[in-house]
């Protein structure tokens, strides 16, 4: 190409944006100006490129721009041809091997020599450093850079904001190559009634949602999140659910064929089988019929992970060679299932829980492939030019939400969703006015994610009060604990089966008595007990034998609660415990809050 025709195609990217330019000839990695050659620097023309060493590992670029980690032992034969792959043939000119021939008087190339090839590549990745690819590594999805620009690593282009590159390094980072994904649509796509915003959501409308569009434009602003997860600062976890002939099989046909490849999509794996598939990558995770069982802990495991790829956090296992593995998940999750499984408050409150009723009547929706592939390369280049604009939308949508009284974190998952809803859909700036009518919808007293929303240390305490004792049956009659708490809390005249001596008795044996300090009432509860222990086994809040159990800290954590500051008697035996106001065990009112309609009302149709 030309001075000129460069010069004008840079002018239509940055200045008209109506084209994302043309793509660069295979092997052009938009590789920084060459610098003077170095003792040690690989031949000019080397198609293979050192990054550093780390550890007694030296990695590389190969030819085709894969990222390659050899430890000192691998630089074999093998190795070494497998780094220059398509191009093995300048090995023997580079580190020609040289043999007399006799006849002709003259040196002949008749092989190369792999120990001196090997010397040069670890003597140049040396040269580079110590260089770690934990935060320079970035693999396929969306990514931020260091001026807030989108930039887009579809496996074999990678797009940074202004210009396409083939795999590399771009600036401080690496991008290497991998598998092809769907790049953005080449044209500027149209907002409105007509543009493939409105078209999907009209799409995900022909599902029978619990909560109507509402419902429908959440998992919409999710298919956006995934797209470029790893530029955004929170990712939202959505969880599709409902019974048979809801058409949840459609719906998920219709989401992987939106990103054409660009999906992890599983039905049965590990949280660690997961990761490792993602690798350096950003793409979405599909997680398939996740269903509750009778033991939930591999499930749970995916879901802790989904938690931490909400926020980006750091997962550290240890490595068979004694080294750890470090990941970050950057990756949006959707969970599909007719039941949802128990979830921690702490998960359910990262996730929207979008719920399918039984369908109507009528034609089944188009999810064509090709209609599909369409949608999904034209919200992709939506979300690219609409990028500048999606900071401001998602403060307007998380300052409309907080004022419905969602935290912080209500305010993420949600204002997430919608702000990136709200960018595939319009082309003008958001209303403050229309964002606040769409949060109203999303008040949390309607939500069903939020309405076990209670804090830690009010389900330990709910979960003791709800336990039935005796514990093992003894003979007796098996009844919750709030029974006999209050029992032992009353008059002697207030009951006829059980005195409150009785019952103070009972609650003893398990680590549990009424305390009356100051005039003040109180449920005793001892730090270190063995029967209190069994009453809090397979819990977040269990202990180990000799241990002060974790009951200890989720209870002094309710209002006015305490540590008692001399030993309480239980039944025989003596120790210190925690107070906890006998209000707290009865006089908690209940939630005010309503619950979900059917219908989630209209949405907004304008910004």
């Amino acid at each position: 190409m030309a001075d000129d025709d460069k010069t004008k195609a840079l002018r239509l990217i940055v200045e008209d944006g109506q084209v994302l330019g043309p793509l660069p000839p295979p092997g052009d990695g938009g590789a920084e100006p060459p610098k003077p050659k170095r003792k040690g620097d690989l031949p000019d023309g080397c198609p293979v490129e050192a990054l550093g060493t780390q550890d007694g590992v030296f990695f590389y670029l190969d030819d085709l721009k894969q990222l390659r980690a050899l430890p000192a032992r691998e630089h074999s034969r093998l190795g070494v041809m497998s780094l220059f792959g398509r191009q093995i043939d300048l090995l023997e000119q580079f580190w020609p091997r040289k043999t007399w021939n006799k006849v002709k008087e003259l040196w002949e190339t008749t092989g190369w020599k792999p120990e001196r090839a090997a010397e040069q590549l670890m003597a140049a990745a040396s040269g580079k450093g110590v260089w770690d690819p934990f935060e320079r590594v970035r693999g396929r999805g969306g990514w931020r850079g260091s001026a807030g620009e989108l930039i887009l690593h579809c496996g074999d282009h990678i797009f940074d904001g202004a210009a396409w590159h083939a795999p590399g390094k771009i600036g401080p980072h690496v991008y290497p190559a991998g598998s092809a994904i769907p790049q953005p649509a080449p044209d500027r796509q149209r907002g409105g009634d007509e543009g493939p915003g409105e078209e999907l959501l009209a799409l995900f409308n022909s599902w029978n949602w619990r909560r109507g569009e509402l419902d429908a434009l959440l998992l919409l602003g999710w298919c956006c999140a995934g797209f470029i997860g790893g530029a955004l600062d929170w990712r939202p976890t959505a969880w599709v659910t409902g019974d048979r002939s809801t058409g949840k099989s459609t719906l998920q046909k219709a989401i992987a064929r939106l990103y054409q490849g660009a999906l992890v999509s599983v039905a049965d794996a590990s949280a660690a089988g997961i990761w490792q598939k993602l690798g350096h990558a950003t793409l979405p995770v599909a997680f398939d019929e996740l269903e509750s069982e009778s033991d939930n802990r591999r499930g749970q495991g995916v879901i802790k992970l989904a938690r931490l790829a909400a926020s980006g956090a750091l997962v550290l296992r240890g490595g068979a060679d004694h080294n750890a593995n470090e990941f970050v998940a950057r990756s949006c999750f959707l969970f599909s299932s007719i039941l949802v499984p128990p979830l921690l408050g702490q998960d359910r409150s990262r996730m929207a829980i979008l719920e399918l009723l039984k369908l109507e009547n009528g034609a089944p929706p188009d999810v064509g492939e090709q209609r599909m592939a369409r949608l999904g390369t034209a919200i992709l280049r939506r979300l690219l030019d609409g990028w500048a604009r999606y900071p401001g939308t998602l403060e307007r949508y998380r300052a409309a939400l907080m004022n419905e009284g969602h935290g912080a974190r209500g305010a993420d998952v949600f204002g997430t969703m919608l702000a990136l809803a709200d960018v595939a859909r319009f082309d003008n700036e958001t209303s403050e006015k229309v964002a606040a009518a769409v949060a109203k919808l999303l008040a949390p007293s309607s939500l069903a994610e939020l309405h076990d929303d209670a804090s830690d240390q009010e389900r330990c305490l709910q979960h003791l009060l709800t336990t039935a004792i005796p514990k093992d049956g003894g003979g007796l009659a098996r009844r919750p604990v709030a029974l006999h708490v209050e029992r032992a809390a009353s008059d002697p005249d207030s009951f006829d089966d059980t005195s409150p001596a009785e019952a103070q008795r009972i609650l003893g044996t398990y680590g549990l008595r009424i305390e009356k300090r100051d005039g003040q009432k109180y449920l005793g509860v001892a730090n270190n007990h063995v029967e209190l222990a069994k009453l809090f086994e397979g819990t977040q809040w269990a202990s180990q034998p000799g241990a002060m159990g974790v009951w200890v800290q989720a209870l002094r954590r309710l209002p006015m609660a305490e540590a008692s500051t001399r030993a309480m008697y239980f039944a025989g035996a003596t120790c210190k415990g925690t107070l906890v106001p006998l209000e707290l065990c009865f006089g908690i009112k209940p939630d005010e809050r309503q619950p979900a309609t059917q219908d989630g009302g209209a949405l907004p149709l304008t910004p």
